[in-house]
């Protein structure tokens, strides 16, 4: 049963006492608007707008989303964890001392209403994720409910407007046991015809529209999808930062990229070491006018990121780097092989 939650007056966010305002809950969703300060909320967007981002269909073709639902694009992963020590010394988590410190906060702060649907820190879940994403018009996510490792998801919506023909909408659908889907499937992501069967057993479901600054707090095993960003949103991309409450937390587990190593490099910028989804890593170099990814290169084993970390003063500095990845890939390999660079 859907509840309106009633809207208490505005905050002064001067006052450092800011609130959320509840707008509706659900046994299976919770929608904040209003979660952040208007001023916390600008920054935070800014912050997103520079990150790094790469496609999802980069390296393969993720299966997540069907054939026809575009090419959106994602950032690293940062953590929240409930043991920090757990990370294992390895530099992955909160607090980052940039905007998303405030937004990971916010959402601690609003367990006590939140906790029955996502569960409690440490007792029930150990990490929190957070990545953004980028829909451009045309991308999609099929229906699709998260998996039994997480207790619950967060949508955080980081654009700076959003029209009603959009698109881009957050369909929380109807589901009993009879109908919840299974982990997507190789034919249905080729063929939604079970899927469509399925669903359309209830046929009902709450459409969310992505205002900015609304969190979406969606329990576990709960269906959900992304309708199209429709063309009449023209250059305007829906970005939201998703995140997942992780029942385990395991470093060598850290999601789709993580920070391995972290150096100060000359001129007060920092090198960073990532590791990437598996099988690859990311050189990035770090300075006051923004962050310039160096090199992905095809294998992610900690000897590899360690070693290319003990050389961060090397890949900091003014070097001609090539502009294509491919040439800057060639260009490290070519380095180790003739013994310029050498493990520490």
């Amino acid at each position: 049963m859907l509840a309106l939650a009633a809207s208490p007056p505005a905050p002064d966010d001067s006052s450092g006492s800011h609130q959320p305002r509840l707008t509706l809950q659900s046994p299976r969703i919770l929608v904040y608007d209003d979660f952040l300060p208007e001023a916390e909320f600008a920054a935070l967007r800014a912050q997103v707008s520079r990150d790094e981002y790469h496609h999802v269909h980069e390296r393969r073709v993720e299966k997540s989303w069907r054939a026809t639902e575009g090419n959106p694009m994602r950032t690293g992963e940062v953590l929240w964890c409930a043991h920090p020590r757990t990370a294992g010394g390895l530099d992955v988590t909160y607090p980052t001392g940039k905007p998303l410190d405030r937004m990971f906060e916010q959402i601690l702060a609003s367990l006590p209403r939140s906790h029955e649907l996502v569960g409690q820190p440490r007792a029930d879940w150990k990490a929190l994720s957070a990545a953004a994403w980028a829909y451009p018009a045309g991308c999609a996510l099929a229906q699709h409910w998260d998996g039994r490792q997480y207790t619950g998801a967060y949508t955080f919506f980081v654009h700076k407007r959003w029209k009603l023909h959009w698109g881009g909408l957050l369909i929380v659908l109807d589901d009993d046991d009879s109908v919840r889907p299974p982990l997507l499937e190789t034919h249905e992501w080729l063929d939604d015809d079970e899927h469509s069967e399925r669903m359309l057993r209830t046929g009902t479901g709450v459409c969310i529209f992505p205002r900015p600054n609304r969190m979406v707090f969606i329990g576990a095993r709960t269906p959900h999808m992304v309708t199209r960003v429709d063309p009449n949103a023209g250059d305007h991309t829906r970005l939201s930062i998703t995140g997942f409450f992780q029942r385990e937390f395991t470093p060598a587990r850290l999601g789709e990229q993580s920070r391995l190593a972290r150096v100060k490099a000359p001129q007060g910028a920092v090198f960073e070491a990532r590791a990437c989804s598996g099988d690859k890593c990311e050189l990035a170099l770090h300075r006051s006018v923004g962050t310039e990814v160096l090199v992905r290169l095809d294998a992610c084993a900690e000897p590899v990121l360690r070693f290319i970390a003990g050389h961060a003063e090397f890949f900091a500095r003014e070097l001609p780097w090539p502009q294509s990845m491919s040439d800057r890939l060639r260009l490290c390999e070519e380095l180790i092989r003739i013994g310029v660079l050498r493990p520490s």
